[in-house]
């Protein structure tokens, strides 16, 4: 039974570094309810749309605070409610500056993830049986990215640049009521991903389209399970989707500005890394293609300040799993307990973007992410899962 327990919080681990990340960098972008291309704008253009570092000013930084408070609820057909709640600060940074006059450069500092879960009589089911578990997560991603970007005609500017992931975790698993762990697992590396991009403008419509390769992610790490004397290398294996994006967006009489944009996530792909990941026990991870799409309207009501408001959809790539199983029927696949992309989510946002000087702003953004759903008897991992996060963030800029 223990190995079975062990397989199967394995398969959890994987499913959780599958996971997207769940706010994007800087208050400008959080205004728009999801990262991409046409979010990008001073601090997280090297993040989303390097083509966007646009510089006029020799040298200009940005400064992020915030807090970040989630709570999340599974509600299993034979378990008491399981309810967690994760607060966490926000501090991320950026600079952008003019190499010449038809180039830019620009760097993010980005904390990606960061925060510590504790989750006490979470139910997963092994063979015929379902066991609540106690669970013990920490985890921090810091992203860092720079990028250039060259103005190839008077309107016209695209942009490439490289995104650097640092990545730590640490889990561990027991039955309730035993001080033993079934297995834990400490997992890091660091990452590298290309992203490039293009801008165009002309008659007060703006045009941004950018694209991420797929990335597998291999850890290194140790990790020990019940019954073994040694520690074990990790076979856990991530994959971050490939990445098209593009938005476009329109003012009108210089006081109203419209906004819609769209990504595209090939999840699909990703399926036999997800069965790499599980150690080859599942015949195909319940993937697929998603795409999240959102609009944005902006108004200068005063003569300092434009104001937004914006709503977005972002599905989850994940079935319910009800085909990967293992060789004596655990379930491997599953919405997985809070993670990013185990539930149908939406987001909305509003933001203010306050002119102080002529070298100076500062934007402050709420922004909510909501989602349920609900995984039938005969999916991985059955119940009802609910999620509300709430972020606060206020960037302030300045040119030198």
């Amino acid at each position: 039974m223990n190995k079975r327990i062990a397989i199967l919080f394995g398969s959890m681990i994987s499913a959780g570094a599958m996971a997207q990340e769940m706010f994007p960098a800087g208050a400008r972008s959080k205004s728009y309810g999801m990262d991409g291309a046409q979010s990008a704008s001073e601090l997280s253009a090297p993040l989303y749309n390097p083509a966007a570092i646009r510089s006029d000013d020799a040298f200009r930084t940005d400064v992020e605070v915030g807090y970040a408070m989630a709570k999340l609820s599974y509600e299993h057909p034979d378990f008491d409610p399981v309810i967690v709640e994760v607060n966490s600060p926000i501090v991320s940074a950026g600079l952008t500056g003019k190499i010449s006059s038809k180039w830019s450069y620009g760097l993010t500092v980005f904390p990606a993830k960061r925060g510590e879960l504790a989750v006490i009589g979470m139910p997963r089911r092994v063979g015929s049986d379902t066991m609540p578990l106690a669970v013990q997560s920490k985890e921090t991603a810091l992203k860092g990215a720079l990028g250039l970007s060259w103005q190839a005609l008077q309107n016209v500017s695209v942009g490439a640049g490289v995104v650097s992931s640092m990545e730590e975790k640490f889990t561990s698993a027991s039955l309730i009521g035993s001080a033993a762990p079934l297995v834990s697992q400490q997992m890091k590396n660091i990452f590298y991903r290309p992203n490039f991009g293009m801008k165009a403008a002309a008659f007060r419509t703006d045009l941004n389209v950018s694209w991420m390769p797929a990335i597998t992610k291999k850890y290194e790490g140790k990790q020990r399970k019940a019954g073994e004397e040694a520690d074990s290398t990790p076979n856990t294996v991530a994959y971050d989707a490939a990445l098209i994006s593009a938005g476009i967006g329109h003012d009108i009489a210089g006081v109203l500005r419209l906004e819609a944009y769209a990504n595209h996530r090939e999840w699909s792909r990703g399926r036999d890394v997800a069965k790499e990941g599980l150690g080859s026990l599942t015949d195909e991870a319940d993937l697929k293609d998603v795409i999240e799409y959102g609009a944005r309207v902006s108004s200068k009501i005063l003569p300092k300040h434009d104001v937004s408001y914006a709503v977005c959809v972002l599905p989850s790539p994940w079935g319910e799993g009800t085909g990967a199983v293992g060789p004596n029927g655990e379930s491997q696949m599953g919405t997985g307990f809070g993670a990013a992309n185990g539930i149908d989510r939406q987001s909305m946002a509003i933001a203010d973007r306050i002119a102080m000087a002529r070298d100076a702003n500062i934007d402050v953004t709420w922004m909510r992410s909501t989602g349920n759903r609900e995984v039938s008897e005969s999916g991985a991992s059955p119940g009802f899962y609910q999620s509300q996060i709430d972020v606060f963030s206020v960037t302030g800029s300045y040119a030198f």
